[in-house]
């Protein structure tokens, strides 16, 4: 068995559905976002609007810029409707993001094994793993609350906020994602016996060794676990560029052209 958390108690055969699987989700995601690139592109909404007239990989750098902006960030534009759900906001945004890039870094580094290189040069290296991996705890516990924030807001405002169904089954899909996470690290850490220095995944061990639970039957619910966790990632990366989600990035481009729009007007008077 592979000894990265990810590929832990995971046959041969279903390691290679599961990059099978990425790889089609993130074609299907790529198209979305060429779909969105090219509406943009071809300047539907204002031809004569200069920002129109950029192209895609200009677009996406554009995006990718006043998405890490202040602005966007910090969602200032929520500043004078409410400061809780801004206050919401910008912990989803965050944690969804640095988890995210954790991820990738994780999965670079199962390939490269750079991490490793670098603790054997620098030995107090290896230290930052505790620290990174009490960070991505506390990062997936607020992405939770957050996310619950969100889904109750939607279920006890009335008629105030509508009950868009992609929104909620999307937020359901996050949490499904990351109390996944949680669970198939508790239900290895508890089958491998290893130290963990993370009070979620310790928590979890703990409480199934407490109870002495069949070892085939741990096996069997990982892969339960396992299948919705990975299965929720491939759902996510496919749907993102055509649910309402996507315009936390496309939203960037429209937020720009009204910056200019407004700048423009101010020098014509």
């Amino acid at each position: 068995m592979e000894p990265w958390w990810l590929f832990w108690n995971v046959t041969q055969e279903v390691k290679w559905l599961f990059y099978i699987s990425i790889i089609v989700s993130l074609l299907i995601s790529i198209k979305g976002v060429r779909k969105t690139l090219l509406i943009w592109e071809k300047g539907i909404d204002d031809p004569d609007e200069e920002i129109y007239n950029l192209k895609s990989f200009d677009l996406i750098k554009l995006s990718f810029k006043m998405f890490f902006s202040p602005d966007c960030l910090l969602a200032k534009r929520l500043s004078r409707v409410s400061n809780t759900r801004r206050f919401f906001l910008i912990i989803t945004i965050l944690s969804s993001v640095i988890l995210i890039i954790g991820v990738l870094i994780n999965f670079l580094d199962y390939f490269t094994h750079f991490t490793t290189y670098i603790s054997q040069i620098i030995p107090s290296f290896a230290y930052t793993f505790v620290f990174i991996s009490g960070l991505f705890e506390i990062l997936g516990i607020a992405l939770i609350i957050s996310v619950l924030f969100h889904l109750i807001r939607r279920f006890t405002n009335g008629e105030r906020i509508p009950k868009n169904p992609e929104v909620i089954g999307m937020n359901l899909i996050i949490l499904l994602l990351v109390i996944s996470g949680f669970l198939i690290e508790g239900i290895r850490v508890s089958m491998i016996k290893i130290y963990d220095t993370e009070f979620i995944g310790s928590s979890i061990s703990f409480y199934l060794k407490l109870h002495s639970l069949d070892k085939t039957f741990l096996l069997s619910l990982h892969k339960l676990f396992w299948i919705i966790h990975v299965s929720s990632f491939i759902i996510l990366l496919a749907y993102f560029p055509y649910s309402y989600f996507s315009h936390l990035f496309a939203s960037q481009i429209t937020l720009y052209a009204a910056k200019r729009r407004e700048e423009g007007e101010k020098e014509d008077e």
